[in-house]
């Protein structure tokens, strides 16, 4: 079953800013899902249920957005975008988690690798066609990440989650198994491991 809540987050001018809203449902390996610009945390509905059987899923509103407050004298950047992440996964006691994200969201992703690389287990990018990751810069970014894997999913454009949800969902669950069995199996509290993209 699907909840959901709302976490205060800082921001750079006050503590606390907003109340960033989620989604989560499920047990096991986080997987967290960031969408893109103009959608929030209910995009991800195709993969709750499914993603939930075997990990802990979470999707929340990115600032502005859904259920997330908004302050217009705060900056809004991926940068800032990846800072509300990371504060709310900490928030929900979660120290590495694997992140997919579609569109903007996928920028977010590569922010938080930046930025927080610790908490990053697997980095998911998504789309064919995408003008955000065209799929010649996606090939590019597939050949120079070591161990990084590139999946198009036909039949589906910018939103693979909505418009081939079944196949977006096989290709999630596929990643994350191959990064289990890269690890050996379920990861034990305390270990880590390099992040996969």
């Amino acid at each position: 079953m699907v909840t959901s809540g709302r976490i205060p987050i800082n921001c750079v001018r006050h503590r606390p800013c907003i109340e960033m809203g989620y989604l989560e449902q499920g047990a096991g390996e986080a997987l967290v899902l960031i969408h893109g610009l103009g959608a929030n945390a209910d995009s991800w509905a195709p993969q709750m249920e499914a993603l939930a059987r075997n990990y802990r899923v979470i999707a929340m509103d990115l600032r502005g957005r859904g259920q997330s407050g908004f302050r217009a004298e705060e900056p809004v950047t991926l940068r800032v975008f990846a800072d509300d992440v990371a504060a709310l996964i900490t928030n929900l006691g979660i120290d590495q988690a694997h992140f997919c994200g579609i569109s903007m969201g996928g920028m977010i992703a590569l922010e938080i690798l930046v930025r927080y690389g610790g908490k990053v287990k697997s980095l998911i990018l998504v789309g064919e066609e995408d003008q955000a990751t065209p799929e010649g810069y996606a090939g590019y970014l597939q050949k120079n990440i070591r161990g990084s894997v590139l999946q198009v999913i036909s039949h589906a454009g910018h939103f693979a989650n909505l418009e081939n949800p079944a196949a977006f969902n096989w290709q999630v669950c596929a990643h994350l198994k191959r990064c289990q069995d890269a690890e050996g199996g379920p990861r034990a509290p305390g270990r880590t491991a390099r992040p996969r993209i």
